[in-house]
């Protein structure tokens, strides 16, 4: 089971008897990573910055997926993805499972369903390829949020106590945009080619195509290294309105492409700080139910590309995007 393989066959799916062994063995493999794995200060209590923390970790072991796969020790490997699951879980209530359908894109994964009525499987393994590919420090976050978000809104509607769990026939639809968030993105795409226009004349020079095109993006990506040096530079208000406009561009190409849809969340002026969603817009892939869709936060993919300076942190997005699609469930 610790063995992980990329992309498991029917041929070498784990059967059940072994994830039930490996479920049995979760509070001593848990304890070892408490004691053994983890620096002296981590808050081994299962809450959100205890997966900020640990997503730090995971960046500074392992320089990409690939390197995940190559280990030649899973070990450490296996107990975050415990602690990750168990995470979801003692927060959101729910259940470990396993599926040997080689049909199915978490067969020979543990898995967890969370009492938040949407039924969707999350892999931790999964996340943990993807926080490595991506490399924004926020992906755990971002799912932990999204959780509890599903999570709230479930149980208001069941009309249950947190504590004790749903009512398991209930259903509750996803949480619907607030009115400012609505009232900000009908503005933010009403104003779109108005800003676009202005921003490619002011600060775009005029040899580069700006096609919404894959390519363009690589286009884009070397005008904003040319520009910045540093992450620094990229918050700077004196470079707030080339910043916009390149989240605008970058959003608005994987739009175009019918890869997603703009999306933003506004919890008002007291919504926590570690809330790195707010007041932010983002593209959310235009996966079917009950998959769980691909975010692409743009400023993010700017500071990301500035900091790794690979020019290809713009084009991955966009592959990203598309390849979440080309596999979701139809």
């Amino acid at each position: 089971m610790a063995d992980f393989p990329e992309r498991p066959t029917p041929e070498t799916i784990t059967p059940r008897e072994v994830f039930d062994e490996w479920l049995a063995a979760m509070s001593p493999r848990l304890a070892g990573l408490e004691d053994f794995s983890l620096p002296a200060d981590f808050p081994f209590d299962y809450s959100r910055e205890s997966l900020v923390y640990l997503e730090r970790i995971l960046l500074s072991e392992y320089p990409d997926k690939e390197a995940v796969y190559a280990a030649e020790s899973k070990d450490f490997l296996d107990r975050c993805v415990r602690y990750i699951g168990e995470s979801l879980i003692r927060n959101f209530g729910g259940e470990w499972r396993y599926s040997t359908d080689s049909d199915s894109a978490i067969s020979g994964y543990p898995y967890v369903v969370n009492d938040d009525g949407t039924d969707v499987g999350v892999v931790p393994l999964h996340l943990i390829t993807s926080l490595l590919t991506r490399r924004t420090g926020g992906e755990l976050a971002h799912v932990f949020d999204g959780t509890k978000e599903y999570y709230d809104a479930y149980q208001a509607k069941a009309g249950t106590d947190p504590v004790q769990g749903p009512a398991k026939e209930s259903t509750a639809e996803a949480p619907d945009l607030s009115d400012a968030a609505r009232a900000f993105l009908e503005r933010w795409q009403r104003q779109m080619p108005e800003q676009l226009e202005q921003w490619r004349a002011g600060f775009v020079p005029e040899d580069i195509v700006l096609d919404f095109s894959k390519d363009s993006l690589a286009a884009l990506e070397q005008v904003v290294l040319d520009r910045f040096r540093d992450e620094d530079e990229v918050t700077h208000e004196s470079n707030a309105d080339f910043v916009e406009g390149a989240v605008r561009y970058l959003g608005e190409t994987l739009v175009r492409a019918g890869f997603a849809h703009w999306h933003y969340q506004d919890w008002g002026d007291d919504a926590p700080a570690e809330n790195v969603y707010h007041r932010i817009p983002y593209v959310l892939s235009n996966v079917p139910p009950p998959d769980e869709p691909f975010d692409c936060v743009p400023l993010w993919s700017i500071q990301v590309a500035v900091e790794q300076r690979t020019g290809e942190t713009f084009t991955e997005d966009y592959d990203g995007m598309r390849e979440d699609l080309e596999t979701s469930s139809t």
